[in-house]
């Protein structure tokens, strides 16, 4: 039983984004400038926000991820990501905070996934198993997704 609870505590552990927590060095006013200038360049308009707190959350962007930046489950050992219908809205959390002479940039991100139907007409055979909006996907993100962020963020303060 020990060993049942230490194995899922490290494999929890290990689960963490990690884009997380990265330190920039440059002031927090000028990182939260270029994240926001980031996540519009991505699509994703802020729809919350806090300029004192240097804090935001974005609306959703529609992506088609892949398997090493979602984890969308599988369905007879096949990735839901592989399949050409599976979409994913990933909405963007980006907290700046000082640390030092630098920036510390945190970044999560919210993933909802489905079935477009509309990508692919398929056969009668399989017409049963389309999902839809209703029938969402259970995804979770690999870290990737924040890594990606948080580097477009270093490359634009060049």
């Amino acid at each position: 039983m020990n060993r049942l609870i230490m194995v899922s505590l490290l494999s929890l552990s290990m689960a963490t984004p990690a884009a997380a927590g990265d330190l920039i060095s440059a002031s927090p006013d000028v990182v939260y400038q270029a994240a926001m200038e980031v996540a519009l360049d991505l699509g994703a308009m802020p729809s919350t926000s806090n300029d004192k707190l240097r804090f935001f959350k974005t609306d959703t962007v529609k992506l088609k991820p892949t398997e090493e930046q979602a984890d969308c489950g599988s369905m007879f050992g096949i990735a839901y990501v592989k399949d050409d219908r599976t979409v994913v809205e990933v909405s963007y959390t980006v907290r700046v905070k000082p640390s030092g002479d630098a920036s510390d940039i945190d970044v999560s991100t919210s993933l909802v996934g489905y079935y477009d139907e509309s990508r692919n007409a398929i056969s009668n055979f399989m017409s049963d198993k389309k999902r839809d909006h209703d029938d969402l996907l259970d995804c979770k993100s690999t870290g990737v997704f924040e890594s990606e962020f948080v580097a477009r963020v270093q490359t634009k303060l060049r």
